[in-house]
């Protein structure tokens, strides 16, 4: 297994190439666009991991052809979205979330012109980090993919000026117009390319102070991020705007994003509780002996009061670690006439 951190190569390629004359773009109004629409986030390279099979860049797509080929993608939220291109070699996927079995798709089509199309949607999971599992099940077929979209963060642009290239690059040109970006999570990462012609764009979050970020870089292509933690667990509202402004030596206000990435830090804490026979202490749960032996139920909560793990389990010895969830708010634990013995508050 690999993790492939430079995929679409060709895309991205043509992006920059395109960036880098958009002066004389300008002066075409067609290259210029308004809109308000929503669409998701995409889900960064760097959580992508790709193994079995030798992958290659073609067609707007990553693509392989071995039987057994796979696709990993990590993500926080509560759902993905699988897109690629549909053609007439296309193969059978299977489809895991979380190591659960949530179906297969065919790719397959006729038409020539399927690019970028909706293959598979995984909705309905609870808030955490998940991963998806993709894996081609028949031979001398491809599976593909051209981008990974977070269901759980959507994007609005505003404004004038608006413009794509290929699946993940976006840039704007008009001063004033914003992308609004609604996450959950605790923190948000920016990736976007530095320029020649890049101006400086304002970052602020749920109406606070804005942050200025100078995309400006005399090299052009060159990766830049931005991002920011420590907010509260919950939704938040990222706004970027392009200012107008820029470097001195820069020769336009140009703003781009590839990805915007929500950020969950697992920074739980639990304090040291304890009842007559249980102890709760780090990440482990303590019993006395006059436990052992005896059959309890664990129930674990989040914040929402939803049951995020539950496990019967038997209890031998005189200790059971708990799992790493992130969400964690509650631990319950009931006897064999399900009465709670134990329940613990976490802090967060």
């Amino acid at each position: 297994m690999k993790t492939f951190t430079n995929y679409h190569v060709v895309i991205k390629q043509q992006s920059k190439r395109f960036l880098f004359f958009i002066s004389i773009f300008i002066l075409v109004s067609v290259f210029s666009e308004k809109t308000s629409a929503q669409e998701y986030a995409i889900i960064p390279n760097t959580s992508l991991t790709e193994g079995d099979g030798s992958w290659i860049d073609g067609w707007e797509v990553r693509a392989c052809n071995n039987q057994g080929a796979t696709i990993k993608v990590s993500f926080y939220g509560t759902g993905v979205r699988w897109n690629g291109k549909r053609y007439g070699d296309g193969g059978t996927v299977s489809v895991f979330v979380d190591g659960i079995d949530k179906g297969s798709f065919t790719i397959s089509s006729m038409s020539a012109n399927d690019n970028d199309i909706v293959h598979y949607d995984i909705v309905g999971l609870p808030l955490g980090n998940h991963e998806l599992t993709l894996t081609q099940t028949t031979s001398n077929t491809w599976i593909n993919y051209s981008r990974f979209q977070n269901l759980s963060t959507t994007l609005t642009r505003n404004g004038d000026g608006w413009g794509t290239n290929g699946p993940i690059f976006n840039y704007c040109l008009n001063s004033g117009s914003s992308v609004i970006v609604d996450f959950v999570g605790n923190g948000i990462s920016w990736f976007g390319e530095r320029y020649n012609d890049a101006g400086i764009t304002t970052f602020a979050i749920d109406g606070g102070v804005a942050e200025d970020v100078d995309a400006y870089g005399s090299q052009n292509q060159v990766p830049i991020s931005w991002e920011k933690r420590g907010l509260s667990n919950g939704n938040h509202t990222l706004v970027c705007t392009v200012s107008g402004r820029k470097n001195s030596a820069s020769s336009g206000i140009v703003f781009n994003y590839l990805y915007f990435e929500p950020i969950y830090d697992n920074t739980t804490q639990i304090n040291q509780i304890s009842s007559k026979n249980i102890q709760l202490f780090g990440n482990k749960i303590n019993f006395t002996s006059e436990l052992n032996n005896q059959q309890i139920k664990l129930l674990i909560y989040n914040s929402l009061g939803q049951v995020i793990y539950s496990k019967c389990i038997l209890i031998s010895g005189n200790q059971i670690e708990l799992p790493q969830l992130n969400g964690l708010n509650a631990i319950v634990v009931l006897n064999s006439t399900n009465q709670s013995i134990f329940n613990a508050k976490i802090i967060h």
